[in-house]
C-alpha cells in the first residue's frame, strides 16, 4: 500500500508541514500512478518523457495526491526535506534542489541550488539553508528567500548558526588562504569576511 511517512526534519520549523511524503514509491506495474504527474527539472516544470535517472516522490495534501519527478544534477546529495513554509517542500535529485508548493504543482516548481552538497535548518532563523562548495542560498516563507553568491574559492563549511548570524569557512587560496565569513541569517548580507573582488566575479 501507500507508505505516507513525514519526510526528515519535517519538525524543526515553527510551522509543521501541511503535507506527507512517500519517497521512492515503488513503479506501478502498468505504469499509470492514478495520480495528477508532474515532471520538474531547471527549468521549472518539463513535458519532457520520464527518464530513469529521476528522484520521484508521492505528496499528500488533504484529498489531494500527486506525483512528482525530479530531474537529477551532476553531483550533490538526495533527500526530501520540510521548508519553513508548510505548504512547500523542497527536493533533492543528486544536488538539484527543487520547492514545490504542494497545492499547487502545477505551477512548476522553483529552482534553488544546482549542487547541494549540504542541507542546514535553522528553525530559530526560519531558514532552511542549501549549501554547496561555493554558496548559499536559503529557503524561508514563499521558497528562496536570499542567495548569497560566490562566498569562496571552494569548500564552503557551515560551522554555527544562531538566529542572527550564519558563520561559514573555506578556502579563498586552497591550502594558502582560508576565509571565515559571517552572513546575516535573515537576509544573507555578509556581516564580515566579504570575499575578494576577483572571487565575486567568478
Amino acid at each position: 500500500g501507500e507508505q505516507y511517512y513525514a519526510p526528515d526534519m519535517l519538525s524543526p520549523f515553527r510551522s509543521p508541514p501541511r503535507y506527507e511524503v512517500e519517497e521512492d514509491p515503488a513503479f506501478p506495474p502498468d505504469g499509470n500512478w492514478r495520480a495528477p504527474t508532474f515532471r520538474f527539472d531547471r527549468d521549472g516544470v518539463s513535458t519532457a518523457p520520464f527518464e530513469s535517472q529521476s528522484v520521484i516522490v508521492r505528496v499528500k495534501v488533504d484529498d489531494y495526491r500527486w506525483v512528482g519527478m525530479f530531474a537529477e544534477g551532476v553531483e550533490g546529495i538526495y533527500g526530501v526535506f520540510a521548508t519553513p513554509d508548510p505548504g512547500r517542500v523542497c527536493c533533492l535529485s543528486r544536488g538539484f534542489a527543487y520547492v514545490v508548493d504542494v497545492a499547487d504543482p502545477a505551477a512548476g516548481a522553483e529552482f534553488a541550488h544546482f549542487d547541494t552538497a549540504s542541507v542546514t535548518p535553522v528553525p530559530e532563523a526560519d531558514r532552511l539553508l542549501l549549501s554547496g562548495f561555493l554558496d548559499i542560498t536559503a529557503l524561508g516563507q514563499g521558497g528562496v528567500v536570499w542567495r548569497s553568491g560566490r562566498l569562496v574559492l571552494d569548500d564552503l563549511a557551515i560551522v554555527e548558526t544562531s538566529r542572527d548570524r550564519i558563520i561559514c569557512t573555506g578556502s579563498i587560496v586552497p591550502g594558502v588562504e582560508e576565509a571565515r565569513v559571517v552572513l546575516d541569517a535573515g537576509t544573507g548580507q555578509i556581516l564580515e569576511g566579504e570575499p575578494p573582488e576577483w572571487l565575486r566575479r567568478l
